[in-house]
């Protein structure tokens, strides 16, 4: 019989949620009767989770969890482990010869083990129970309802904006979103919001782009307009690169002001 090793969690470690995909991963906690690794996880298929093979035999075990805070997880875990071990203690492996592969099968007792374990989930976490009255749940935010759509003014977000500071942004959203809810000290996620406040920034890139394109613009005509300047420069053995580097215009812009045929 293999020792119960509990796999404790992060705080948000249970929740994930897939760029294009509509809701968040289901969740689940797992015992492996092979080798007592008994954990909390979300599935890492999208749309349908698949069952694995380990799982079908029965050499693993599952039962559906919500979203849990790390903390209410691993509280979970430890409150399971004497069920856990029960069931360590009590399967034998059977062989199917009908697909040629082999079983886990529980005794009576890790059948009754397994059955308390269902149960306790099923009453201590109802399906229709809103993440926002139970503090072990997480509770995800949709990104259109957390912002406003003026996050770009009341955090001074520019083309210059790091990546550090964007990350304040989005925990000071975060924890405005906590005061919006009747429960103390909530685990808050919102799906999209980093996508969200990066795109922000994104188009105040775009927009610094056509104001400095512009710029370059106005420059290069106006020093199309003093063309002789450019001559005299280049008759004095500047070259059209320095000329470009005063200027603040390339040199291939420089070197065609030269040898236009108009000068």
């Amino acid at each position: 019989m293999p020792e119960l090793d509990i796999r404790y969690v992060g705080a948000t470690a249970l929740h994930a949620h897939y760029e294009r995909v509509i809701e968040a991963q289901s969740c689940y906690i797992e015992l492996g009767l092979e080798d007592g690794v008994f954990l909390a996880d979300h599935s890492s298929d999208v749309g349908n989770p698949m069952t694995p093979d380990s799982v079908r035999r029965g050499v693993d075990r599952r039962w559906a969890i919500p979203a849990l805070t790390g903390d209410a997880a691993n509280a979970l875990l430890e409150e399971l482990a004497p069920l856990a071990e029960r069931m360590l203690a009590d399967w034998t492996p059977e062989l199917d010869s009908s697909h040629s592969e082999t079983l886990a099968v529980l005794g009576e007792d890790g059948e009754a083990a397994e059955r308390e374990i269902r149960e306790l989930i099923e009453s201590r976490f109802p399906d229709d129970e809103p993440a926002d009255e139970n503090p072990a749940l997480i509770q995800e935010w949709d990104v259109d309802s957390a912002v406003n759509g003026d996050e770009a003014t009341e955090y001074d977000i520019t083309d210059e904006t790091t990546d550090a500071r964007l990350v304040e942004i989005e925990a000071d959203i975060i924890a405005n979103l906590a005061q919006c809810t009747s429960l103390e000290n909530p685990t808050i996620v919102c799906h999209g919001l980093d996508t969200y406040l990066r795109g922000l920034r994104e188009e105040k890139i775009n927009e610094a782009r056509e104001e400095v394109e512009e710029e370059l613009e106005e420059i290069a005509e106006a020093v199309a307009r003093r063309p002789a300047t450019v001559l005299r420069a280049a008759r004095l053995g500047l070259s059209d690169r320095r000329i470009g580097e005063l200027l603040g215009v390339s040199h291939v812009t420089v070197g065609n002001i030269r040898k236009s045929p108009k000068n």
